[in-house]
Formats: structure tokens, sequence, C-alpha cells
């Protein structure tokens, strides 16, 4: 897979993507956007397999794996969701995906807009505790994993305007999001892997971004409309020619979670706008939970990455 272009698929085991920690009482945190029990993770097994099923019919050769609260772990099980997977659960079933001919990447999103899977540690941001936790788990779930090439720390979105629906605003800026950055990068090459991340804080801070980010870690820009030089976030786009430019790796990111050819859209774009060099694959998201009533739209988002790797 070292040499292989990434034609990737984002899955979810965990379901706590983002949204308000809500407290609940002084014991418990509620699973973020649900009314459902919040001790409950909101997975489905039978789903998850229609999903790796009939990816295994496309051309996919990765899938990337948003773990969050979804297994059960050991350094700190208060995480788990009380339903979660068990650890020999979760390597059998990595075990068989790696037989079907995927490369499995786990993902845990350490942004603060995207960290209530953290549970309490998420309000304990850039604290000695914090650090240990992030650490551990960085740690179990490369081992949980085998070590992957490949480590996503997500990293998207900490910033103020998409924390305006949230009743509680943890965001880092400047020195302080570098340090804790730089903190995850180092616990991901400790375990001998490349650290990955979304690439949307080039958008707002574009030349800190280009000078301060290593060439180690692997971006990934996302962008989910029309190309069109008249859209209204052109900029977002266009920086995937900017990381380019200044020569970094890339895997562009698509999604059906605007309009279904968006992928198609991305990869036509960048195969014309990245140096085959730095262009080491294609990523297409959902943002669907893996339940029953996601499946047609799971469905729609496989179909629509089949287009458009038939143009990689």
């Amino acid at each position: 897979m070292k040499n292989e272009m990434i034609k990737g698929y984002h899955v979810m085991i965990g379901s706590s993507i983002g949204n308000d920690p809500v407290r609940k009482d002084v014991h418990m945190y509620a699973l973020p956007g649900t009314t459902l029990n919040p001790d409950t993770v909101r997975f489905d097994w039978d789903t998850w397999y229609a999903i790796t099923d009939e990816l295994a019919k496309t051309d996919c050769n990765t899938l990337l794996i948003d773990v969050m609260e979804g297994v059960e772990y050991e350094s700190h099980p208060d995480i788990s969701a009380k339903n979660a997977i068990s650890k020999e659960k979760c390597k059998e079933e990595l075990d068989r995906l790696r037989e079907m001919g995927f490369e499995v990447i786990p993902k845990l999103n350490f942004s603060t807009r995207h960290d209530a899977w953290m549970g309490m540690y998420g309000w304990m941001v850039s604290t000695p505790t914090y650090y240990k936790v992030c650490a551990d788990l960085i740690d179990e779930v490369s081992e949980l994993f085998d070590k992957p090439r490949l480590f996503h720390l997500g990293m998207d979105e900490e910033n103020v305007p998409n924390h305006i629906p949230l009743t509680l605003d943890i965001i880092r800026h400047g020195d302080l999001w570098w340090h804790d950055f730089l903190y995850l990068v180092k616990c991901v090459e400790k375990n001998g892997a490349r650290p990955w991340i979304w690439a949307d804080e080039v958008w707002f801070r574009q030349y800190e971004f280009i000078r301060r980010m290593p060439h180690d870690v692997l971006l990934s820009n996302w962008y989910y409309e029309d190309f069109d030089q008249y859209d209204r976030l052109p900029d977002r786009y266009l920086a995937y020619d900017l990381l380019d430019k200044y020569g970094y790796d890339q895997v562009p990111t698509g999604s059906s979670y605007v309009r279904d050819d968006n992928f198609e859209l991305t990869v036509k774009y960048c195969k014309e706008h990245i140096s085959k060099e730095h262009l080491l694959g294609f990523m297409q998201t959902s943002w669907l939970r893996t339940l029953p009533e996601k499946l047609d739209g799971h469905m729609k988002s496989i179909e629509a990455f089949n287009e458009g790797i038939k143009l990689i």
C-alpha cells in the first residue's frame, strides 16, 4: 500500500463526532446531538457489513475509521460507551477488512469542536491530564490497529464560527494550538505512523500555516460544493493549489454531504491542480453514522465515490 494511491472512504465506529458535550449530571456526559441513551454507541453491525461489502465491490483500498468512544479502552475506560466494541472483536474485524483488501487507518479527532467523545477530558484541554490521556489513547489505538502507517488526528473546525452553536467554547489560538498539535504529532510519530489531519486551518491563517506546518504531516483539505470561480467559498478549494505550491502531500477530500457529485468534481479539479508527486490519493466522506436509517445515504455516497475513482 505504501506506493499505491489512496482511494479511501470514511466510516464511523463511534458516534460523538460533534455538537455539544451536554452535561446531564455530575457523573454523566451525553453523547452529542442525540436523544438516545448517552451510554450507548450509535452503531449497527449489519449496516457496517453492508457498507464494507459494497465498498469491496469498488476500487476502494483504504478505510479511515473514526474510533471515538466506540471501542473498549484499557487506559481510560471511562471514555468508552458501555456497549463499546471489545478490543478482541475489533481486532477480528480489522483482520477481516485487511483480508478484503482494505488498509485500515485509525482516526481520533482532537479538535475541540469534535472531541465530545473524550467526555470530561475534552474540558481539560492543554492540561497535564489532557496530554497524558491523548498520548495514552494514541498509543492504545496504534497498538489496536497493529501500528498503522498513518494516523488521523482530525484537528478541523477549531475556530469561532464553528463554535457559535455550542454552550461551552474551548478554542486554542496561536502558539497554544501549535504546541498541542505538535505534541499530538510526536505521539503519533513515536508509534511509527505518519500524522494526517484535515487542513482547513489554512483557510483562516494561511501564512502562519505554511510557515509552521511540518511537511511530514499528510494534509486533507476538504471542499463539498461546486468548483466554480464564482462560488461563495473559492478560497477553500484554492487551498489545494496553495498547499501544492508549497510542497505538501495531500489527500483531497470530497463528500456527498452537500451534493452527490462533489467527489467526482474534487477528483477532476485536484488532478489538474496538484502535482503527481504530492497527490497521494482521495477520500470520500458522507458524515453519516453507521445506522440502518443511514444506509441508503451511504449507498448513494459509495456510488458517487465509485464514479469519482474511475477518473483517478
